[in-house]
């Protein structure tokens, strides 16, 4: 196939191969098949025609790559919202998991987020560090971490529901408050109690 191509090129100036990179499979002395890269140049000197090929190993580029490819996906298959905000308040990244956050909100990816967002997303930049806050979106409670990437100008949002904590602690709450009346209900009925014996 090389040497067709070579022949291609000598005859008719046309090649797939001359001055392009190219990804193809090359194979060790070993036996072992590898990523490689070539790029074929073409020099004309003395009437002679001299073809100069730099090949290289990319196996350790391509691993790389799937490693970054692997690591992208991690936002996207993570069960919990993941966002990403601009210090101008405009939403530039989701998840699937935070669709219904961003439907609460009444916006989209390249729309912009509630003024209450924004201003956290500021306030993280303007801090250097993350800002922890519980928010409400529809029935559903969650806890959202804002971490700031100066070099970017932007704030990585990761959200965890706290619907049910949420839940607990207000029926904790109805329960106190009701066990504080009767507690003030039973005082004053025995203050009353304490009054009549006295009299």
């Amino acid at each position: 196939e090389h040497d067709q191509n070579i022949l291609r090129y000598i005859h008719s100036g046309t090649s797939k191969l001359i001055d392009k990179t190219r990804e193809l499979t090359g194979r060790r002395k070993d036996g072992e098949l590898f990523p490689l890269e070539i790029c074929v140049t073409h020099v004309n000197t003395n009437e002679r025609d001299i073809f100069i090929g730099a090949l290289r190993d990319i196996g350790e580029r391509k691993k790389a790559e799937e490693r970054i490819r692997e690591l992208a996906k991690f936002p996207e298959e993570n069960p919990t919202p993941v966002l990403r905000v601009g210090s101008d308040g405009v939403v530039i990244y989701d998840n699937r998991a935070a669709e219904p956050l961003l439907r609460g909100w009444d916006t989209t990816v390249e729309g912009q987020a509630p003024a209450d967002i924004v201003q956290t997303v500021r306030d993280a930049l303007a801090a250097g560090a993350p800002i922890e806050r519980e928010t409400r979106c529809l029935d559903q409670f969650y806890s959202m971490v804002f971490s700031p990437t100066h070099e970017s100008h932007y704030v990585n949002v990761r959200g965890r529901d706290i619907t049910d904590r949420k839940r607990v602690e207000e029926e904790l709450k109805e329960h106190l408050d009701r066990l504080e009346e009767l507690v003030s209900e039973r005082t004053a009925a025995l203050v009353m109690e304490h009054n009549d014996a006295l009299v």
